[in-house]
């Protein structure tokens, strides 16, 4: 079962990402341009992996050596670390530009 949160913009209920899936268009275009602190920041992409304790976010496994957007940077999510989970690279590179779930 998918793990809830708050969507930043409305505080619905969401089970994938920062937004609901009302609010993520407007977020998009909001965000358009958008500083990305996620590339060349090894800080973030430890705390990321400590966070979630090495557990892969696609099969669950422990492990997980990369960080992977769970509303995909090319549908509109963003590198706040809501939207940032650990994967291992072959789950990550399987999944492609889908959401994922934590």
């Amino acid at each position: 079962m998918p793990i809830l949160t708050a969507c930043h913009e409305c505080g619905r209920p969401t089970s994938v990402g920062i937004y609901c899936d009302a609010c993520l268009p407007a977020a998009t275009e909001r965000e358009k341009g958008r500083w990305r602190p996620l590339r060349n920041n090894p800080k973030l992409r430890r705390e990321i992996l400590e966070r979630d304790h090495g557990i892969c976010c696609f099969c669950g496994l422990a492990g997980a050596t990369e960080v992977n957007h769970i509303v995909p940077w090319s549908k509109g999510g963003s590198d706040h670390p809501a939207n940032l989970a650990a994967a291992h690279g072959d789950c990550n590179k399987k999944a492609g530009n889908k959401a994922s779930h934590r």
